[in-house]
């Protein structure tokens, strides 16, 4: 059983409750390698993991069940083995399962940002998520030149042990910073105010902000139906708050890149760049609600701002509780050359389309918005955004183009 096998997480939980247990090997000295080195044999490594008070118990797939104690709670884990095609053991695996109470009541987008920080952060101990959604931190040993048990017990089980307690800890502590970095959004000023309900035809919504007197951005996704068709949305409401808005129009004319194609625009590299949208309104709101500019930001300008305090992003969007939000810490993690970037503030179904915003002096401006939460490479749920560069030069034409009659593919007739 490899613990690097998502698909049987469930089944290791199982075979450590349920599985026959094996007659108890003797505990040996080990055999001698080279000078402190010992032998990695099943039998050794149990001797060792039995004086260190982990209780092993050999399950019948020969890997070993441990309970794991820090002082103040008790852990389940187990110890796997890699082996070379001769059965000798190259790697040893040690992993403690995290309780559920101390995820129960985090969302999962927390709970993968909070991995992928830990994980760039800490290069000994790593957490991952089991099928089942169990939290797991585990530690990797070579053993493959023979074991050390003094560095063993040291850099193995008492680094696992001692950082089991950090671990929760942190991540209450990043939860709750999270819950208090997204606080309710004041729609009696900029740039709240001029951030809407982009309300979908087919009963679903994301976010979109005012650019232009009777012109609003937002992601292109949303505008497109799940067969790849270009929909109008029903309307736009501005500042909506619990059923009440600043002000509200329907959709005249929208555009997107004709390149656009929603059907690949999580899948394939390069994509995601494009999915950006303008519409046009009925009615001159931006009277109204303000219009936040748009800033063009190249891809070296925003990578001067990772890392940096000289740099203030804030976000408003409507996530999936459908409440107007700002957040603020949405630090850029990363730059890509298709006009995307990665960064810190946590977006949820519904903040599609959302505004990424800079803030300088008290003044807002857009460089980016919001599309997806995506899975790349190492980094799992990263908060993607497009950038402004992609669509800041486009806003002249569409304010200078006639409106379309064809309100279901205007502007993209790749998707109609």
């Amino acid at each position: 059983m490899r613990l690097l096998v998502p698909a049987r997480f469930l089944s290791i939980l199982l075979l450590i409750a349920l599985a026959p247990i094996l007659p108890a090997q003797a505990a040996g000295t080990g055999e001698a390698v080279d000078g402190s080195l010992f032998k990695a044999t099943d039998g050794y490594i149990k001797s060792l993991l039995d004086k260190a008070g982990l209780s092993p118990r050999t399950m019948t797939d020969g890997d070993v069940a441990i309970e794991w104690h820090d002082g103040k709670d008790h852990y389940p884990g187990f110890a796997t083995f890699d082996r070379n095609p001769d059965g000798s053991i190259w790697n040893l695996r040690l992993a403690a399962l995290l309780p559920e109470e101390a995820i129960k009541g985090v969302a999962d987008n927390l709970i993968a940002e909070f991995t992928n920080r830990w994980n760039r952060s800490e290069g000994l101990i790593t957490l991952f998520r089991g099928e089942d959604g169990v939290l797991i931190a585990a530690a990797n040993l070579p053993v493959e030149h023979g074991l050390n048990p003094a560095e063993f017990q040291a850099s193995g089980i008492d680094r696992v042990r001692q950082t089991l307690g950090r671990i929760l800890r942190q991540l209450d502590e990043f939860a709750s910073s999270y819950r208090s970095s997204r606080q309710k959004a004041d729609t009696s000023r900029l740039p709240a105010r001029a951030v809407g309900l982009l309300e979908l035809a087919g009963g679903g919504y994301c976010t979109a902000s005012v650019v232009g007197k009777d012109v609003i951005l937002t992601a292109a996704h949303c505008i497109f139906d799940s067969n790849g068709k270009m929909r109008k949305p029903t309307q736009f409401r501005a500042g909506y708050d619990g059923g009440t808005e600043i002000a509200s129009a329907r959709i005249l004319d929208q555009f997107a890149p004709s390149d656009f194609d929603v059907t690949r625009a999580f899948i394939s590299d390069g994509m995601e760049g494009l999915d950006w949208a303008f519409l046009r309104l009925d009615r001159p709101i931006g009277d109204k609600t303000g219009v936040l500019p748009i800033k063009l930001m190249s891809r070296a300008e925003l990578g001067k701002m990772i890392g940096s305090p000289q740099y203030e992003l804030v976000r408003v969007g409507y996530g999936s509780s459908k409440k107007l939000t700002m957040q603020t810490g949405c630090d850029l993690m990363h730059v890509w050359d298709d006009n995307t970037f990665a960064h810190l503030c946590y977006i949820e179904p519904g903040d599609s389309g959302s505004p990424e915003l800079l803030r300088e002096n008290d003044s807002y401006s857009i460089v980016g918005v919001d599309t997806a939460i995506v899975d790349i490479h190492d980094v799992k749920r990263a908060n993607v955004a497009v950038s402004s560069a992609a669509f800041a030069n486009a806003l002249p034409d569409f304010l200078d183009r006639p409106v379309s009659d064809d309100m279901s593919d205007s502007g993209n007739p790749k998707n109609r």
